[in-house]
């Protein structure tokens, strides 16, 4: 999902947006609180084979085979349409999790419309409800007219996703999922003990090589976007794994 976007006669509540874009990638960071449980709301955005349901510019999303040890990998195909500008866009993720906390999902540029796309979302039990802090960074493989930047991105988010999220919250209210649904897709619930979503999130794998020397993911905290980190080689910093993928 691009972004969970409230104004709406529910109890979700847009805490914060922002879409910036430099050099060809766009990075989006959005934080909204939905009036559900974390594992609904859990339930509702690891539910691909069901994210028709959620907005109309899902032409196709469901869960790809799974393979033996392997994390599972999800297809999406949505269409957009700015104005006179139209986008179909499919891209095939892999998908990790710590928990019902913390998902990733990272795209396969060989199976993309993306030359790298990487989102996360964070869930946190806030005021009874879900705080859910959305980041993604991501590179297409196809033109945008510079006019179709992060203002008009931005616009349109605010005033069409109001539907959307509605829906995520009145089905996350609604969900009776249990662990054994979640094993069925292949996510991992055995979190382990006294290890933080953002703990998880730092120590997995840079981003593509594409997205580092750009400079996004080495200047940026990708847990906690706008935040600057200091070169780290011993501990492979954002910052130091530019130099590693170079």
């Amino acid at each position: 999902m691009l972004a969970l976007l409230p104004l709406s006669v529910y109890g979700a509540e847009l805490r914060s947006i922002d879409v910036t874009h430099d050099d060809g990638v766009y990075k989006m960071i959005s934080v909204t609180w939905i009036d559900a449980p974390v594992q609904g709301v859990f339930d509702v955005l690891t539910d691909y084979d069901e994210f028709e349901r959620l907005s109309s510019i899902y032409d196709e999303a469901h869960y790809l085979e799974l393979e033996d040890d392997a994390s599972p990998k999800v297809y999406t195909r949505v269409e957009g349409c700015v104005r006179f500008y139209c986008q179909t866009m499919e891209r095939t993720e892999v998908l990790t999790n710590l928990g019902v906390h913390c998902i990733r999902a990272v795209a396969d540029p060989d199976e993309s419309d993306f030359h790298s796309s990487d989102a996360t979302w964070q869930l946190h039990e806030v005021d009874g409800g879900t705080e859910v802090h959305y980041a993604i960074v991501m590179e297409p493989d196809f033109f945008i007219p510079p006019l179709i930047g992060p203002y008009v991105l931005k616009k349109r988010l605010r005033n069409g996703g109001s539907d959307a999220i509605d829906r995520i919250e009145s089905f996350a209210q609604a969900s009776e999922a249990d662990m054994d649904t979640f094993r069925e897709r292949g996510l991992n619930l055995d979190a382990e003990p006294n290890v933080t979503c953002e703990d998880w999130l730092t120590e997995l794998p840079r981003r593509s090589p594409s997205a580092c020397w750009r400079g996004l993911m080495c200047m940026v905290d990708p847990i906690f976007p706008g935040s600057i980190r200091e070169p780290d080689i011993e501990s492979g910093s954002p910052r130091s794994c530019c130099s590693k993928l170079k």
